[in-house]
């Protein structure tokens, strides 16, 4: 088994995080994909966190850069190719730039965008409501870090949504 990113062994990934409990791993076969770290709440909520490196040599720390920017539109378009595949339902793109930790912070902290979408119903899904999902994109030590953090999506939980992926990432 490969040394994971950042943490280097599996017992030294938090077991909380932001009041979602750790659920697993995923470790790809391909090693520029590096790992995909689990953590669910009540259902539907959950987080994925994915720390790689796509074998490059050097990832920049610089969030406005073209290749950064290029892979957090991939990261989004993966979202529409769900669409397209029918597994999810009515995806409307809320909002997308970048996140600023403190507000007047010249640097951006990531880039950021949330959707809402159905999942279509099928084997294994537990919940068709409305969801939305944010994912945002930083780099650092050398690693791409992305989060996906997913909850169930209404007027009144929204800002409880936004506030929980916030302490998520």
């Amino acid at each position: 088994m490969s040394p994971i990113p950042v943490f280097g062994v599996e017992s030294s990934i938090p077991r909380k995080c932001a009041g979602l409990s750790f659920s697993e791993v995923n470790y790809y076969d391909d090693p520029r994909l590096g790992i995909g770290i689990r953590y669910d709440g009540p259902t539907p909520i959950h987080a994925d966190t994915y720390l790689y490196d796509l074998g490059l040599p050097h990832i920049t720390n610089d969030l406005t850069s073209p290749e950064v920017m290029l892979w957090f539109q991939q990261s989004c378009h993966d979202i529409f190719r769900y669409a397209e595949l029918g597994i999810y339902l009515n995806l409307e793109e809320v909002n997308s730039k970048f996140l600023y930790f403190p507000e007047d912070d010249p640097d951006p902290f990531c880039l950021w965008a949330s959707f809402t979408y159905n999942t279509a119903p099928g084997k294994g899904i537990s919940y068709t409501g409305k969801l939305m999902s944010h994912i945002a994109l930083r780099t650092d030590r050398e690693f791409i870090n992305k989060v996906r953090f997913s909850h169930p999506y209404t007027e009144e939980i929204s800002e409880v949504g936004m506030k929980g992926f916030l302490n998520f990432y």
